[in-house]
Formats: C-alpha cells, structure tokens, sequence
C-alpha cells in the first residue's frame, strides 16, 4: 500500500507538495486545540482550514482510487523493467535469456487472455516480478560465493560453499520450472476453444430450428 501511495505521488507530484500545507495545518490546528485560547476570529481560520484539509483529503481520496488499478499496472510494468535492467547488468545476462523468454511467453498469453489491466494481469505481473526479483538473489548470492571459494582454503570449507551454490541453483532451476507450469496452464486456458464450442452450440440450435420450419 505505501509502495502505491508512493507511486501515486510520483505520478501526480500535486498532490504530494499540497500535502506539506494541509499537514501544517492540520498540525497547527491540533497545537491550537492543546495551548491556545480559543477566540472568535481563531476558531473561524481553523474552521476553514478544517475544511480546507478535509476537501484536500477527499479529492486524494477520489483520485487515488480512480487511478489505483491503472497505477498498479504501471507500477508493475516499471518493477519488472529495473529488474530486467539489474539482472543484466549486474550478472551479464542477456534480454534473450531463458528467463525472459519464459516470462516474455507469460506476458504474451496474459495479454491474448485477460486485457492488460485487469486484476488477473496485474496479480501475474507483480508474481512475475517476485519471480525475477528472488531469482536475481539467488544469484547474487551465487555470485559471492563463488567469490568466497577462491579465497577459502581447505577441501571441507570448499565443498561447503559449492554445496550451497548448488543449492541456490537448484532453486533458480526450480522457478524457471515453475514458469514452465505458468506457461502451460496459460497455453490450455484457450478463448478460442470457447468461442468454437459457442459457436457450434448457436449452428445446432439453428439447424433445430430450421429443421422444425421445413416441417411446417
């Protein structure tokens, strides 16, 4: 939520620099309330600060809730792309690497399947974007360790640092093959084959139809 609220901000900076005022005074008007006595003309300012902030808070409400699905797309669009960029530059992998030909395949049937900004879109994404994000510290930590191994010596140190390397990698091997499973299920979850049995369902009841005027 803070991470949205965040990018919310970002997007409409507005917002985020009238907060500062409508802070101030909803702060002031607390520090009035314990310290200050109240007078006519006072009680009148912090009235309309009151409402000042109240319609401030109501229009970030009304804004931020009309934009929530179409900013969490985008959110997740610009996580996938710093991720993408990260893993490339920092361990040397290539855009047409085995990952991102994996996810490049499940973004592709996401967008044939569900519109690119429907709940279901955006929840694959932001997993997608797990995906890659635990799969750069795995090898991130890879990385050190084969790091460590040539400092280390002694066999048993070694072998122990191999073995968690391998362990790591195991785990990367593991979340291409859950892509794997992503890719597939999204492959069988086919619109065609509903459009084709609707179709041939509305020509039988034609047929049925046209059947029973011949008899007429």
């Amino acid at each position: 939520m803070n991470e949205q609220i965040i990018y919310f901000f970002r997007k409409k900076p507005y917002f985020f620099y009238s907060f500062f005022p409508v802070f101030g005074a909803l702060y002031s008007f607390v520090l009035a309330i314990l310290f200050l006595k109240w007078s006519p003309f006072k009680t009148d300012i912090f009235i309309v600060l009151f409402f000042l902030s109240a319609l401030w808070f109501a229009a970030f409400y009304l804004s931020y809730a009309k934009t929530l699905p179409t900013y969490k797309f985008e959110r997740e669009k610009e996580k996938f792309t710093l991720l993408e960029a990260r893993v490339i530059s920092d361990f040397s992998l290539s855009d047409r690497e085995n990952i991102f030909k994996k996810i490049e395949a499940v973004r592709v049937f996401v967008r044939k399947i569900f519109s690119d900004q429907s709940l279901v879109s955006v929840k694959i994404l932001s997993l997608i974007n797990k995906t890659l994000f635990l799969y750069i510290e795995n090898l991130s930590i890879i990385k050190s360790l084969n790091a460590g191994l040539s400092a280390v010596t002694g066999e048993t140190k070694k072998e122990q640092i191999v073995k968690k390397a391998q362990a790591y990698e195991s785990a990367n091997i593991m979340l291409l093959e859950y892509l794997d499973s992503y890719i597939s299920e999204l492959a069988a979850n086919n619109q065609n084959d509903k459009e084709t049995a609707s179709v041939r369902n509305e020509l039988e009841r034609m047929l049925i139809l046209l059947k029973n005027i011949n008899k007429k």
